[in-house]
């Protein structure tokens, strides 16, 4: 396992399928701290199960980018991987 050099949490939008969900596993394969952020509450399920055996921590939250609201980054937020986008059909 690599020895993470980020000391803080890695934010991914769009973590719930796709290029987000893919970031979200490799980070936590090599030991992160992962916010993985998903447009629904559905999507949790998915990146829990895909990342539950992984040394890296994950937590899910929901945000709609479009409407942010009072979401507030962590303090400690080292890397932002801003993925999220509307894909028709892509909804559950």
């Amino acid at each position: 396992m690599n020895n993470p050099s980020v000391n803080g949490v890695i934010a991914v939008t769009g973590a719930g399928q796709g290029i987000g969900l893919a970031v979200t596993i490799e980070a936590a394969k090599r030991g992160f701290d992962v916010l993985a952020l998903v447009l629904f509450e559905e999507m949790i399920d998915t990146v829990n199960n895909a990342t539950e055996s992984l040394p890296g921590t994950v937590r899910c939250e929901v945000l709609d980018v479009t409407k942010p609201g009072d979401f507030k980054f962590p303090d400690n937020l080292e890397v932002l991987v801003n993925n999220a986008g509307i894909r028709p059909n892509s909804f559950p």
